[in-house]
């Protein structure tokens, strides 16, 4: 099959979910307190089953002609050969933060170049992992990503190669999966959208972070195409590091390239993770987040997040599809 650009594809997702996700994601919240006894909650061997009122096979359910009833009945007379509008014309990159290329969803094989790391000072001179006013938003000489995941069988490869801001020879390998925080939409049912959280060590078509209850509230609420949770092991100029808690997430765009800033719903002012509500994200974006970190402690620290003696944040903003 001839590999297609499709950046609008990957933008109109995020905007029809997040128009259906927008007066759920407080009652998500109150079920994420509840923890494995939340109503609806989906066993973790769904892999991440509760989204599929959303794609339809390769494409939107809302593209489908029809709409999701109508696929599943083709789906048993063995009729699915419809091509949605936006993966039949080639589309050119359309977004300046970053380019995407090649593929078909549900995106589970990626390489991303284009590296920045997130090395910022908090207040306390401590080590700033996020740094939402792109003060240590710092792009390195190299760096790559490849991501090829199994999201039934929860099985695969991440493996990352960069050059530190000290010149030093990092890579990060990770093979195994376990965890996961996520929150899927469902469908509407007297014109309320169910949501569901769950606990797939990978996972695709969801949201995170934000006001969803779904991971903490360090990045606004963003749609997310694929993520993975897990241990990784990370090397120094080949010797190795030791092992770590890796986060891996392909997400609409959380944080502006060029400026390196998240921010505010006013568009200027960087992001808080006391407000989570209030945020901007671009939906026209896509972006690749890798993080690792050592297990929290319970003293304390003065970086941020303070928990952690080591979290090392890395941003690829160029991203090839695989599949």
């Amino acid at each position: 099959m001839t590999r297609r650009k499709y950046l609008a594809l990957f933008a109109i997702i995020p905007m029809i979910a997040f128009v259906m996700m927008s007066s759920s994601v407080d009652d998500a919240t109150a079920l994420k307190s509840q923890g494995k006894n939340a109503p609806g909650r989906v066993s973790t061997g769904s892999y991440g089953s509760a989204n599929n009122h959303i794609v339809c096979g390769g494409s939107l359910c809302s593209e489908y002609p029809g709409g999701y009833s109508q696929y599943i009945e083709d789906t048993q007379q063995g009729n699915t050969t419809y091509e949605p509008v936006s993966q039949k014309s080639s589309t050119s990159v359309a977004s300046t933060s970053q380019s995407v290329s090649g593929g078909l969803l549900p995106v589970t094989h990626v390489i991303a170049k284009n590296t920045y790391i997130i090395d910022g000072v908090t207040p306390k001179g401590g080590h700033d992992a996020f740094s939402y006013d792109g003060s240590g938003h710092k792009k390195l000489s190299d760096g790559m990503i490849e991501v090829d995941l199994d999201h039934v069988a929860n099985t695969g490869t991440i493996t990352a190669t960069w050059t530190d801001l000290n010149g030093d020879q990092m890579m990060l390998k990770q093979n195994k999966f376990a965890g996961g925080n996520e929150m899927y939409i469902g469908e509407t049912i007297d014109g309320v959208t169910q949501t569901t959280l769950d606990l797939d060590p990978i996972a695709i078509n969801h949201f995170e972070h934000g006001t969803t209850g779904a991971g903490p509230t360090i990045e606004p609420t963003l749609f997310v195409y694929l993520a993975s949770w897990g241990p990784a092991e990370v090397f120094k100029n080949g010797e190795s590091q030791g092992t770590f808690e890796a986060h891996m997430m392909i997400t609409e765009g959380a944080r502006d390239m060029h400026s390196g800033k998240i921010v505010k719903s006013d568009g200027t002012t960087p992001y808080s993770p006391m407000t989570p509500g209030d945020s901007k994200v671009n939906h026209n974006a896509v972006q690749l987040h890798m993080v690792y970190h050592t297990a929290p402690t319970p003293d304390g620290t003065n970086n941020f997040p303070p928990p952690f003696e080591v979290f090392e944040h890395l941003m690829f903003y160029d991203i090839n599809v695989l599949h």
